[in-house]
């Protein structure tokens, strides 16, 4: 829904050569400052305005009709999922080098799927060790052999963290994990 201030811009931006921006208070105030002036009047706001806003022109937007803009919009929530994501990599990575160390092997470059729903299904050494190879074997991209490495690996784990409450935290992140994937290439690809 718009505006009524935004309607009368629009309605003044096609009649005159008039355009309207949004200003950052933070940089006017800064710019003030560096201004040196100690009384501040109603004129003297006005002339630090305008001097923002011949020196800061790259930093303002000015509201036109863009057709970007809901582009943009997109753009910066998917950059603030992408940025949730990997903290919540980072979280899972530190967890899982107390749970399950032994699979931090395959997360050279990062953590695969197939990885991602074994972590989930089986969060920590000791669960993992107890896992079946067919089971296993049906997650896509996970062959036989990896699977028996896998649970190997697992009876012979140097986890100090095997709780249940750890177990939780894991599969907990992993699902949050897998679930900003999904929303990631959702909002990616419209």
């Amino acid at each position: 829904m718009r505006t009524i201030g935004s309607m009368l811009c629009s309605i003044w931006q096609n009649r005159i050569n008039i355009f309207v921006a949004r200003v950052n208070p933070f940089g006017t105030n800064h710019n003030s400052r560096a201004s040196m002036n100690r009384i501040i009047t109603d004129k003297t706001a006005a002339e630090n305005i305008a001097q923002y806003l011949i020196n800061q022109k790259k930093k303002i937007i000015y509201m036109k009709n863009d057709k970007f803009s809901s582009l943009r919009k997109q753009w910066t929530f998917v950059k603030m999922l992408t940025k949730q994501r990997t903290q919540l990599y980072n979280q899972l990575g530190s967890i899982v080098y107390i749970a399950n160390p032994e699979v931090l092997v395959y997360c050279k470059d990062g953590y695969p799927n197939w990885l991602l729903r074994v972590i989930r299904d089986y969060p920590t050494a000791k669960q993992l060790s107890k896992a079946k190879i067919t089971k296993l074997t049906s997650i896509p991209y996970l062959k036989e052999q990896k699977a028996v490495s896998l649970i190997e690996n697992a009876k012979s784990s140097v986890a100090s963290s095997v709780d249940d409450v750890t177990a939780s935290l894991v599969t907990s992140l992993v699902k949050q994990i897998i679930s900003l994937d999904m929303l990631i290439i959702s909002r990616a690809n419209l």
